[in-house]
């Protein structure tokens, strides 16, 4: 029995790998496709490919009839499920009070306090992305290097390499 979630797995799967094919040089995408033709070329390697699609298409035909009710009830308990989870959501951030806007220092100041080893800018820049802040600022590292130039809590130990000092 396949589910909905394996069937929308399948399909990012096969986009992603559509994506990863266009980012490849443009020699391989090249090497690739004439591989590909080459098989099909190839009286035995096209009868073999066409084997294996024929016996997938007669086990698809076979199954139809209850794989598509099951696929249609596994799609409605899923859309119920998904509605639900989202207004269950809205209705705690409903009530939930929105937390206020932290600074650059505090968010620097709490990356340090869970790491308590000096860091770069890059990396500091990456973490404090990857927990949701977002700066207006253009460029968002010179900024930041301001920034911590401009406290007296941080200190470059060498160039782009910052640490928290010790109270």
């Amino acid at each position: 029995m396949i589910g909905f979630e394996v069937l929308r797995s399948i399909f990012k799967l096969i986009k992603k790998s559509v994506d990863a094919f266009g980012r490849l040089p443009g020699w391989l995408q090249v090497a690739v496709a004439i591989a590909v033709f080459m098989v099909f070329a190839h009286p035995k390697s096209r009868a073999k490919v066409s084997a294996t699609w024929e016996s997938i298409c007669a086990a698809l035909r076979n199954a139809q009839p209850s794989l598509a009710g099951v696929l249609i009830q596994i799609g409605d308990q899923f859309v119920m499920a998904k509605a639900t989870a989202s207004d269950t959501f809205a209705e705690i951030q409903a009530i939930l009070p929105k937390p206020p806007r932290r600074s650059a220092l505090k968010q620097v100041r709490t990356l340090y306090l869970l790491n308590k080893r000096p860091l770069s800018l890059e990396e500091i820049e990456r973490r404090m992305r990857n927990q949701g802040y977002s700066s207006r600022s253009k460029d968002f590292r010179s900024y930041l290097r301001r920034v911590l130039r401009e406290s007296d809590q941080f200190t470059e130990t060498v160039p782009d390499l910052w640490a928290l000092n010790q109270v």
